[in-house]
């Protein structure tokens, strides 16, 4: 029984768990950025955008710029790159 029980906690903390390389939803593209919606990082003290949103920044602006992040409620941040 306490074998099913670790198995199942340690299933939910990793289901639970953002993963570093993992892309964001777009959430507005103008002529001059591109900004993204994504979790914040892992370790809770720093906004970075993960490798996979840049590329997918860079996938829509090839020569697109991390600027900055801005909070965007208590789960996610809203990434902004400049093109």
């Amino acid at each position: 029984m306490r074998t099913l029980s670790a198995i199942t906690m340690l299933t939910v903390l990793v289901g639970c768990v953002v993963s570093p390389d993992k892309e964001g939803g777009v959430y507005e593209i103008t002529d001059h950025t591109v900004t993204i919606r994504g979790a914040y990082s892992l370790d809770g003290t720093a906004a970075k955008p993960t490798p996979a949103m840049v590329e997918q920044a860079k996938g829509i602006c090839p020569k697109a710029t991390y600027l900055s992040a801005t909070p965007f409620d208590e789960w996610t941040m809203l990434y902004l790159f400049r093109c």
